[in-house]
């Protein structure tokens, strides 16, 4: 159950970051967006420290939801 509700926050959260934040890229680059947003969404959720330095680009909504899902992975 606990993984089941780690991939969710996972998957809601790399959600909301990528309708936040890909609207204004075209879509061969919003490939590469989805990859640096699923990477510092499972980096926050592990708190393990490692980012593609996307995090000082996000907007505020953004890096309010990765502050949630840092605060949420380490309990």
């Amino acid at each position: 159950a606990v993984v089941v509700a780690a991939i969710a926050l996972i998957i809601l959260a790399g959600s909301f970051l990528m309708a936040t934040e890909t609207y204004r890229l075209n879509p061969e680059a919003s490939h590469s967006a989805f990859v640096s947003i699923i990477f510092e969404t499972i980096s926050a959720f592990a708190t393990v420290g490692l980012s593609l330095g996307q995090t000082a680009a996000l907007t505020v909504p953004g890096k309010l939801v990765i502050c949630l899902v840092m605060f949420i992975g380490r309990t």
